[in-house]
């Protein structure tokens, strides 16, 4: 038990310090290749962040427990929604930009509504697992081809910014470019060991304390790799880069449906749980809050993050009444 305590404090601080680093190189990234921090958010963030849920489903395939795979990801998306957001929020009310409402997060429904289809049969081919995978690569081209902006918009943003009190590096400078891949890449490592450590820990703890095998794949597992995305929004939104933080919410999603769930029924096909069914209404349920909770005053504040949290906490009483009680 004290070892898995250790593992968990150890990967903590990773995940700490990995987001920080990521964040930082991320959003002068976003500037010095004349894109918008939402779209760095969206790619690189959610797609480093994302990982650990990616090399999780595709070791509890290879394992043979599939079932596993597909709960991992379910269960992290909404923990990204109902916790990372609702806290993110709590901590810094985040403004949404319009082109979030109208084009980002509808997407993210819908690849959500998407993806869910293939689970009609509780199982996931490798043939849905590819057009999966097509999808992801045909969203981050889009995304990156919409999110590019002019530098004359980028110099102006530099400007409103420093107004802020943030010292990020103007765009022309290009010599900074590798140091900041640097620091990109080591933050993501900093988070993929980070999240194994708390991983292990905290399914040591959880199961040296009797907890369901079942809960442990939804809650536990699900929590401790949504770990890098709640470190990352968190410094995000500490960091006055609120565009970052949600994108990083929705890119995260979406990768973790598109990417995790289609490279894993590459590798073997899945198979879903009985129950599957349950889970997926709150993850859709929790897509749809997100699009919505911003209101018409495009804004995520910190009332929307209470409701995003208590639906989130009350998800995870109710699994723990339901497994318990049986």
């Amino acid at each position: 038990m004290l070892l898995s305590i250790l593992f968990l404090v150890a990967g903590i601080v990773l995940l700490v310090g990995g987001s920080e680093s990521l964040v930082r190189g991320a959003a002068h990234l976003a500037r010095l290749l004349g894109m918008r921090p939402f779209v760095i958010g969206v790619t690189v963030v959610a797609f480093g962040t994302s990982a650990p849920e990616l090399a999780a489903s595709i070791g509890f395939t290879l394992s043979g427990q599939s079932e596993a795979a597909i709960t991992n990801v379910v269960g992290s998306n909404i923990a990204n929604i109902g916790l990372i957001l609702g806290i993110t929020a709590l901590l810094k009310p985040m403004p949404v930009a319009r082109s979030i409402i109208r084009r980002d997060a509808p997407m993210m429904v819908g690849i959500s509504i998407l993806a869910s289809l293939t689970l009609l049969d509780l199982r996931i081919t490798r043939l849905e697992g590819a057009f999966l995978t097509v999808g992801i690569i045909a969203y981050v081209w889009a995304t990156y081809r919409l999110g590019r902006v002019d530098p004359e918009s980028i110099r102006h943003e530099l400007e409103r910014e420093r107004e802020h009190g943030l010292d990020l590096t103007p765009p022309e400078n290009p010599k900074l470019v590798w140091r900041n891949l640097g620091m990109i890449v080591l933050g993501l490592v900093a988070l993929l060991i980070g999240s194994r450590l708390v991983v292990a820990g905290a399914m040591d703890i959880a199961f040296a304390l009797g907890a369901p095998p079942a809960l442990v794949s939804l809650t536990m597992v699900a929590f401790g790799t949504s770990l890098p995305e709640l470190t990352a929004c968190a410094v995000a939104a500490r960091r006055g880069e609120p565009e970052i933080a949600l994108g990083n919410v929705v890119g995260s999603n979406v990768f973790n449906l598109l990417s995790v769930l289609g490279i894993s029924a590459l590798v073997s096909p899945l198979h879903a749980p009985n129950d599957i069914w349950t889970h997926v209404w709150v993850m859709l349920a929790l897509s749809a809050a997100a699009l919505l909770v911003s209101g018409p005053k495009r804004r995520i504040g910190r009332l929307s993050g209470s409701v995003l949290l208590a639906a989130y906490l009350v998800y995870v009483i109710l699994l723990y009444a339901r497994d318990y009680g049986s």
